[in-house]
This record gives C-alpha cells, structure tokens and sequence, in this order.
C-alpha cells in the first residue's frame, strides 16, 4: 500500500472514532446488579471452586479437593470481592451456577469414562495376556524364589572351573 492510501484510512478511522461534538454524549448503561449474602456468594465460589480444581486435579492425576480447602478456597475468594466492592450480577451469578453444577456433577463420570477408555486401550494393546474376571481365572503364580540353602547346595554340586592362565607363560 502506498503511503497516501495508509493516510486515507487512518483519516476514516480517525472520523469514526471521535465523537462529533453537536451530539448529545451516550448515557452509560446501568447494569442490574444485587448484594448477594455471604452465604450466598460463598456457595456461588465453592461451586466455582469445585468446577476448577476438578479439573485441574484430574489433568494433574492428584486427589480431588478435600471439603475445607474447598472451603478456604471459596472464602478467600468471597473476601477478595468485598474487598475490591465487586457486585455480583444476578443473571452472571446464575449461569455460573449452572455451570458450576454442572460441572460438578459430570466431571467425576469424564474422569471414570477416561479410565476406563484408558484401560481398554491397554488390554487392546496386549490382548495375549489374561485379564481378572475375564472367566479365565488369575494367571498363574511365578516360579518360588531360591532359599540361600538351596543355592549353596547348586553351588556345592558344581565342579569348581579350572584355574585360568593370567599370562600364557606362567606355570600351573
């Protein structure tokens, strides 16, 4: 593009960004907000809580947050709202509700379905070997571990080698 045709442009931008001074200035738009309880907001971030460490803990293969880090989780996240004055829209809290919930309840069922696709895959993978429950019963148990008693009888009945020459002219 050449430089005249550059200008051009920014001079329309320019144009459709600044507010032409005989119109009225735009109202701001008031959004419908509510102060929800602390119980409220509470349960609203252990939801929130739950759906997030959920799923970072199952792609981390860790244990599942216990309930009161759950709870200090949440609690701490409620103060940081009250301390910055976030309100909390109605309609925004409710979605995150639903998801929250959501997730909370299908999660655990991902988690399971992954494992047992997982599982699966393996078995696929040796197909040879047999498996628990599979109607062949449990494979067989390895071979009994030599007690040191029978090794040294092994080692008895063996004749010891014949000594090696170190140097070939050495003599026996």
């Amino acid at each position: 593009m050449a430089k005249d045709d550059l200008d051009a442009i920014a001079a329309e931008v320019a144009e459709t960004v600044e507010p032409d001074p005989a119109e009225p200035a735009a109202e701001p738009v008031e959004v419908e907000t509510v102060d929800l309880d602390e119980k409220a907001l509470a349960e609203i971030m252990a939801l929130a809580v739950v759906a997030v460490g959920g799923i970072v803990c199952s792609r981390a293969g860790v244990s599942q947050l216990a309930g009161d880090e759950i709870g200090a989780l949440s609690g701490a996240v409620v103060t940081l709202m009250k301390v910055y004055n976030v309100q909390a829209n109605p309609k925004v809290a409710a979605w995150f509700g639903l998801v929250g919930t959501a997730a909370m309840v299908s999660l655990p069922r991902l988690a399971e379905f992954e494992a047992r696709r997982a599982s699966e895959a393996i078995s696929e993978d040796a197909p040879d070997l047999p498996r628990k429950g599979a109607g062949e019963g449990d494979p067989p148990p390895p071979p009994p571990t030599p007690t040191q008693a029978e090794l040294a009888a092994q080692a008895a009945k063996k004749p010891a080698p014949a000594p090696k020459k170190l140097r070939p002219d050495a003599k026996a």
